[in-house]
């Protein structure tokens, strides 16, 4: 009974400590995100130019996809051998998903060798030539493609560091890599907007890699000295049980991103690239809100798998409910925001600043409220692998999505639209999904 009541201490503590350095620092990077859109704003100058760098960046999320979910596969299965301190097996797996993930990237990069030359950037992103040449966005993407693609291997330390329970390193990283492009973006002088955006590629890329080389070198070289990958310790069995749970979590993240992560992408697909600009200022606001929310879940996937692993269900059911509290904090600080709303645009933006809309508001904010409740949901189910309910309803939302957003945004207008439409997708799965693990939790005490 003692051991019991000192591990559920000594989780708490972890889990405080975590929560602690992610608003310490991943909060100072959201917000350093505000001072940079005004930077970017001076840095490109034509608002045309700047929502297409910001569709790039949505790009490069849905490219991250690709790594088979076994960043999150690595996660889960290393976090239960350290739970039980079986060392050799995790270095089986850390082996194994780097070997994996290596191969993976290869075979992408080969992939996109060949077919660059037959896309036509400018049409997919929806810019006239006159705004940028063909020859610019094919650089400029080409760079970022390949980065993310170096990135899959590097950002698997992500992945060990959350099963470490050091999420706030992750935090850390983030919070460089923004410093750095800011830093850049706000004393950068000179230049074409085409080469600006050629070089901002090239910053974009190394900046994002730099920090993770570093992390890297401290995890195995400090606290899972030792347990670096070696080839002799690769394990087609364990390859097969990282890739089983990734396979899932990749699926997962897909439909996910369908909905969560093609706004730029569909707002300019739409109504037009400019349009994007004015939803990332609302979008800026109120995320930086919601992320700043999220930042209390960032340890808990982790931590419910390792409770999971030693049956402390009561412990996973109380915190469940528990940040249920989350969605409603943002939903009322994003109401409260309102009023203010105008003058801190002006503050922010100065000569840039834009007319406030209550409706563009609210959208936003509805829809960051049940963001901050799908990330309560998924890193709760995540943890304890339970993926039935989420495939469903989410894969259910990301078909819907698109033709939802597209009859909306004719139908209103403008940019919220897609919003809405998004809102409305992820809706279904926010409502069940609490309804479904209830039940399993409760069977499971």
């Amino acid at each position: 009974m003692l051991g019991k009541i000192k591990e559920v201490v000594s989780r708490e503590k972890s889990i405080s400590h975590n929560i602690i350095g992610a608003f310490l620092v991943k909060g100072v990077s959201m917000l350093l995100s505000l001072f940079t859109m005004p930077a970017y704003m001076r840095y490109f100058e034509d608002n045309a130019v700047l929502g297409i760098w910001y569709t790039m960046l949505s790009v490069l999320t849905w490219i991250t996809m690709f790594d088979l979910g076994i960043g999150n596969g690595l996660r889960n299965k290393l976090t239960e051998s350290l739970a039980i301190q079986e060392n050799r097996q995790a270095k089986e797996y850390i082996s194994s998903a780097y070997v994996i993930i290596t191969i993976i990237s290869l075979f992408l990069i080969l992939i996109y060798l060949i077919l660059s030359r037959f896309l036509n950037w400018s049409h997919i992103l929806n810019i006239s030539s006159d705004k940028l040449s063909e020859e610019s966005l094919r650089v400029s993407m080409s760079v970022i493609i390949y980065g993310v693609l170096i990135r899959f291997v590097l950002g698997l330390v992500n992945s060990i560091l959350y099963a470490l329970q050091k999420s706030a390193i992750n935090n850390f990283l983030v919070f460089i890599t923004n410093l750095l492009i800011f830093v850049y973006v706000s004393l950068a002088t000179g230049g074409t907007i085409e080469s600006n955006l050629i070089r901002l590629s090239y910053i974009q890329v190394l900046f994002s890699i730099l920090p993770l080389v570093v992390a890297t070198i401290y995890v195995f070289s400090k606290p899972l000295k030792g347990l670096g990958p070696r080839l002799k310790y690769v394990r087609v069995q364990k390859a097969k049980e990282v890739l089983n749970i990734g396979i899932i979590l990749l699926w997962l993240q897909v439909v996910a991103m369908i909905v969560l992560s093609t706004h730029s992408f569909l707002i300019t697909r739409f109504v037009g690239p400019e349009e994007v600009v004015e939803y990332n200022i609302y979008f800026k606001v109120f995320n930086t809100i919601a992320s700043i929310i999220v930042l209390a879940l960032t340890p808990i996937w982790s931590a419910v798998t390792k409770a999971q692993a030693e049956k402390q269900f009561t412990w996973i059911l109380k915190t469940y409910k528990v940040l249920f509290i989350l969605p409603i904090i943002m939903l009322g600080l994003g109401c409260l925001a309102i009023p203010f709303l105008q003058w801190f645009f002006n503050i922010w933006l100065k000569e840039n600043s834009i007319v406030v809309s209550i409706p563009c508001a609210l959208a936003v904010i509805v829809f960051c409220t049940l963001f901050v409740l799908h990330y309560v949901n998924t890193n709760v189910n995540n943890g304890l692998s339970l993926f039935k309910t989420q495939t469903i309803w989410m894969t259910v939302g990301a078909v819907v999505m698109i033709p939802l957003c597209k009859i909306l945004c004719n139908i209103i207008g403008n940019w919220t639209g897609v919003i809405i439409g998004c809102a409305i997708s992820i809706l279904p799965y926010e409502i069940m999904q609490p309804l479904s693990t209830f039940r399993v939790i409760n069977s499971l005490r």
